[in-house]
Protein backbone atom coordinates (compact mmCIF):
# COMPACT_ATOMS: atom_id res chain seq x y z
CA UNK A 1 0.00 0.00 0.00
CA UNK A 2 2.84 2.37 0.85
CA UNK A 3 4.35 1.84 -2.61
CA UNK A 4 1.01 2.80 -4.16
CA UNK A 5 0.77 6.02 -2.12
CA UNK A 6 4.36 6.96 -3.00
CA UNK A 7 3.72 6.26 -6.69
CA UNK A 8 0.55 8.39 -6.66
CA UNK A 9 2.39 11.20 -4.91
CA UNK A 10 5.19 11.13 -7.49
CA UNK A 11 2.67 11.11 -10.36
CA UNK A 12 0.76 13.99 -8.82
CA UNK A 13 3.90 16.07 -8.30
CA UNK A 14 5.08 15.31 -11.84
CA UNK A 15 1.70 16.30 -13.29
CA UNK A 16 1.63 19.55 -11.30
CA UNK A 17 5.15 20.38 -12.43
CA UNK A 18 3.95 20.35 -16.05
CA UNK A 19 1.23 22.93 -15.46
CA UNK A 20 1.93 26.29 -17.03
CA UNK A 21 1.36 29.45 -15.12
CA UNK A 22 -0.77 31.92 -17.05
CA UNK A 23 0.87 35.33 -16.97
CA UNK A 24 -1.39 38.25 -16.26
CA UNK A 25 -1.42 41.23 -18.61
CA UNK A 26 0.84 43.90 -17.19
CA UNK A 27 -0.93 46.94 -15.80
CA UNK A 28 -0.27 49.89 -18.12
CA UNK A 29 2.31 52.26 -16.72
CA UNK A 30 4.10 55.12 -18.47
CA UNK A 31 7.01 52.76 -19.21
CA UNK A 32 4.90 50.16 -20.97
CA UNK A 33 2.18 52.37 -22.49
CA UNK A 34 1.66 52.20 -26.23
CA UNK A 35 1.43 55.72 -27.67
CA UNK A 36 -0.52 57.19 -30.57
CA UNK A 37 -0.05 60.55 -32.27
CA UNK A 38 -2.81 63.13 -32.54
CA UNK A 39 -2.65 66.11 -34.90
CA UNK A 40 -4.42 69.36 -34.06
CA UNK A 41 -4.73 70.58 -37.63
CA UNK A 42 -6.08 74.08 -36.96
CA UNK A 43 -2.96 75.05 -34.95
CA UNK A 44 -0.44 72.74 -36.68
CA UNK A 45 0.52 70.77 -33.55
CA UNK A 46 0.92 67.09 -32.71
CA UNK A 47 1.24 65.23 -29.43
CA UNK A 48 1.26 61.64 -28.25
CA UNK A 49 -1.31 60.07 -25.95
CA UNK A 50 -1.88 56.53 -24.62
CA UNK A 51 -3.28 54.03 -27.10
CA UNK A 52 -6.85 53.14 -26.19
CA UNK A 53 -7.53 56.61 -24.83
CA UNK A 54 -9.74 59.15 -26.58
CA UNK A 55 -9.16 62.73 -27.71
CA UNK A 56 -12.35 64.79 -27.63
CA UNK A 57 -12.34 68.16 -29.40
CA UNK A 58 -14.01 71.15 -27.81
CA UNK A 59 -13.10 74.03 -30.10
CA UNK A 60 -10.31 75.79 -28.24
CA UNK A 61 -9.32 72.83 -26.09
CA UNK A 62 -9.00 69.06 -26.24
CA UNK A 63 -9.87 66.50 -23.59
CA UNK A 64 -7.53 63.50 -23.45
CA UNK A 65 -9.04 60.68 -21.43
CA UNK A 66 -9.62 56.92 -21.25
CA UNK A 67 -13.34 57.79 -21.22
CA UNK A 68 -15.36 57.16 -24.38
CA UNK A 69 -17.37 60.34 -23.73
CA UNK A 70 -15.93 63.71 -22.71
CA UNK A 71 -16.72 65.05 -19.26
CA UNK A 72 -19.07 67.64 -20.74
CA UNK A 73 -21.16 65.06 -22.62
CA UNK A 74 -24.74 64.45 -21.56
CA UNK A 75 -24.58 60.99 -23.15
CA UNK A 76 -23.58 58.15 -20.84
CA UNK A 77 -23.20 54.59 -22.03
CA UNK A 78 -22.27 52.25 -19.14
CA UNK A 79 -20.78 49.79 -21.65
CA UNK A 80 -18.19 52.34 -22.80
CA UNK A 81 -15.05 53.28 -20.83
CA UNK A 82 -15.83 55.94 -18.23
CA UNK A 83 -14.79 57.22 -14.82
CA UNK A 84 -11.12 57.77 -15.55
CA UNK A 85 -8.96 60.87 -15.42
CA UNK A 86 -9.43 63.76 -17.81
CA UNK A 87 -6.63 65.98 -19.13
CA UNK A 88 -7.68 69.26 -20.77
CA UNK A 89 -5.15 70.62 -23.28
CA UNK A 90 -5.74 74.32 -23.94
CA UNK A 91 -4.11 74.87 -27.31
CA UNK A 92 -5.97 77.78 -28.88
CA UNK A 93 -7.55 80.02 -26.26
CA UNK A 94 -8.96 83.45 -26.97
CA UNK A 95 -7.45 84.94 -23.85
CA UNK A 96 -4.17 86.45 -22.88
CA UNK A 97 -1.84 83.63 -21.88
CA UNK A 98 1.08 84.22 -19.54
CA UNK A 99 4.46 84.75 -21.18
CA UNK A 100 6.12 81.67 -19.63
CA UNK A 101 4.98 78.17 -18.68
CA UNK A 102 5.56 78.85 -14.95
CA UNK A 103 3.59 82.10 -15.06
CA UNK A 104 0.72 80.33 -16.87
CA UNK A 105 0.61 77.53 -14.28
CA UNK A 106 0.53 80.12 -11.48
CA UNK A 107 -2.30 81.97 -13.27
CA UNK A 108 -4.34 78.77 -13.60
CA UNK A 109 -3.76 77.92 -9.94
CA UNK A 110 -5.08 81.32 -8.85
CA UNK A 111 -8.30 80.60 -10.73
CA UNK A 112 -8.69 77.21 -9.03
CA UNK A 113 -7.90 78.59 -5.56
CA UNK A 114 -11.03 80.75 -5.74
CA UNK A 115 -13.22 77.61 -5.59
CA UNK A 116 -11.12 75.15 -3.57
CA UNK A 117 -8.52 74.95 -0.84
CA UNK A 118 -5.51 73.62 -2.72
CA UNK A 119 -2.52 71.99 -1.00
CA UNK A 120 0.70 71.44 -3.00
CA UNK A 121 1.92 67.86 -3.38
CA UNK A 122 4.70 68.89 -5.73
CA UNK A 123 4.70 72.64 -6.46
CA UNK A 124 4.97 73.81 -10.07
CA UNK A 125 8.51 73.48 -11.37
CA UNK A 126 10.30 72.90 -14.65
CA UNK A 127 11.06 69.28 -15.49
CA UNK A 128 14.73 68.38 -15.08
CA UNK A 129 15.13 67.25 -18.69
CA UNK A 130 12.82 69.88 -20.22
CA UNK A 131 13.07 73.38 -18.71
CA UNK A 132 10.35 74.53 -21.13
CA UNK A 133 7.81 72.17 -19.47
CA UNK A 134 6.41 73.10 -16.04
CA UNK A 135 4.22 70.71 -14.01
CA UNK A 136 2.73 70.82 -10.52
CA UNK A 137 0.40 68.55 -8.53
CA UNK A 138 -2.07 69.85 -5.94
CA UNK A 139 -4.45 68.07 -3.54
CA UNK A 140 -7.96 69.31 -2.81
CA UNK A 141 -11.18 67.90 -1.40
CA UNK A 142 -14.62 68.08 -2.99
CA UNK A 143 -17.65 66.44 -1.37
CA UNK A 144 -15.37 64.39 0.92
CA UNK A 145 -13.42 63.04 -2.09
CA UNK A 146 -9.72 63.85 -2.21
CA UNK A 147 -8.62 64.61 -5.75
CA UNK A 148 -5.41 65.78 -7.37
CA UNK A 149 -5.19 68.68 -9.78
CA UNK A 150 -2.33 68.39 -12.25
CA UNK A 151 -1.40 71.71 -13.86
CA UNK A 152 1.21 72.07 -16.57
CA UNK A 153 2.35 74.28 -19.40
CA UNK A 154 4.92 74.16 -22.17
CA UNK A 155 6.43 76.80 -24.41
CA UNK A 156 4.41 76.75 -27.65
CA UNK A 157 6.50 74.92 -30.27
CA UNK A 158 4.73 76.88 -33.04
CA UNK A 159 6.93 79.97 -33.25
CA UNK A 160 4.36 81.98 -35.22
CA UNK A 161 1.53 81.48 -32.71
CA UNK A 162 0.17 84.46 -30.77
CA UNK A 163 -0.23 82.08 -27.80
CA UNK A 164 3.24 81.81 -26.16
CA UNK A 165 2.43 78.72 -24.08
CA UNK A 166 0.10 75.73 -24.19
CA UNK A 167 -1.43 74.73 -20.88
CA UNK A 168 -2.95 71.50 -19.64
CA UNK A 169 -4.91 70.62 -16.52
CA UNK A 170 -5.98 67.23 -15.25
CA UNK A 171 -8.06 65.80 -12.45
CA UNK A 172 -7.12 62.41 -11.06
CA UNK A 173 -7.97 60.43 -7.96
CA UNK A 174 -5.26 60.46 -5.29
CA UNK A 175 -4.49 56.77 -5.78
CA UNK A 176 -4.02 57.34 -9.55
CA UNK A 177 -1.40 60.09 -9.23
CA UNK A 178 1.67 57.85 -9.45
CA UNK A 179 0.52 56.34 -12.74
CA UNK A 180 -1.12 59.39 -14.28
CA UNK A 181 1.41 62.17 -13.61
CA UNK A 182 4.07 60.63 -15.91
CA UNK A 183 1.45 60.27 -18.67
CA UNK A 184 0.40 63.91 -18.14
CA UNK A 185 4.05 64.99 -18.37
CA UNK A 186 4.69 62.88 -21.48
CA UNK A 187 1.78 64.48 -23.34
CA UNK A 188 3.25 67.93 -22.62
CA UNK A 189 6.77 66.76 -23.55
CA UNK A 190 5.56 65.38 -26.86
CA UNK A 191 3.94 68.59 -28.14
CA UNK A 192 5.58 69.69 -31.39
CA UNK A 193 4.71 71.31 -34.67
CA UNK A 194 3.12 69.08 -37.29
CA UNK A 195 5.48 69.03 -40.24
Amino acid sequence: MMKFVCLMLILLLTACDGLQTVAEEPTPTPTNVQWETYTVADVNLTFTYPSGWFVHEAGKALQITPNAQPAWSSVFDPDEPHGGPAFNLMHNLNRQMAATPLAEVESLLQAYEVDADIEPISPAAALDDRPDVVVGAYRFTVDDDTMVLLVGAVTNPAANSPQPVIAMTGLVKSDELTGMQPIFEEILRSLETAD
